[in-house]
């Protein structure tokens, strides 16, 4: 990742507090959800799409609050298409 000298530089610590919520995160959804795997690629594109689209409104509406649930949301389910692509349970 190329960095440019002018912008401001985040910390490892905050870093590390976005992971930590993206984590429980995803441990809430698994509880609410299962732990059942998507059935297909198509299905997975849905899910990210969706959830892209929600970041994008939230962007538009400056709501960064729910910008943050937005994207955590969205970090969940890129993580959970990957541990199904791994888990070879999808169709494709």
């Amino acid at each position: 990742m190329e960095r440019t000298r002018n912008r401001p530089q985040i910390s490892k610590k905050a870093i590390k507090e976005a992971r930590d919520e993206i984590y429980q995160k995803t441990l809430s959804a698994f509880q609410q959800k299962g732990w059942g795997s998507l059935a297909s690629i198509h299905e997975l594109s849905g899910v990210l799409k969706e959830e892209y689209d929600e970041v994008s409104d939230e962007i538009h509406a400056s709501n960064y609050p729910m910008l943050i649930e937005e994207l955590k949301d969205l970090a969940v389910a890129c993580l959970f298409g990957i541990a199904c692509i791994k888990s070879k349970t999808m169709d494709w």
